[in-house]
């Protein structure tokens, strides 16, 4: 067995951590907070709309010209649960369940088209 030095060791872990790090950014979950939501929608090219009915739960959309658009349920300042309208094929390839959307939690149009495991 090699022995590694000890900086070998350190930036394996540092390298490690990173890559997690990364991956849990690209692609964040539900529920988040409304601000958090908005700015992952104009971070990922869309447009941001907020429709408060004045009592309980409202609505928020986040919009991408030609490509579709989420609509999420909000309650207590919090988005819980999304769903996509496509209006693209790119759209529809990226977020092949509307019921559970990558855009904008992993991205939007811009971004590489997402992998799903089966």
């Amino acid at each position: 067995m090699v022995a590694m030095p000890r900086f070998g060791t350190i930036g394996l872990c540092l390298m490690a951590a990173l890559a997690v790090t990364e991956a849990a950014a690209a692609a964040e979950g539900l529920p988040m907070p409304v601000k958090h939501y908005g700015e992952l929608c104009q971070h990922s090219g869309g447009s941001i709309t907020v429709d408060t009915n004045g009592a309980g739960p409202f609505m928020t959309q986040c919009s991408w010209p030609d490509q579709g658009r989420t609509e999420c349920k909000v309650t207590a300042d919090e988005v819980s649960v999304c769903a996509i309208r496509c209006e693209s094929p790119a759209c529809l390839k990226a977020n092949p369940d509307h019921l559970n959307p990558s855009w904008p939690l992993a991205g939007g149009p811009g971004a590489p088209a997402q992998t799903q495991a089966n």
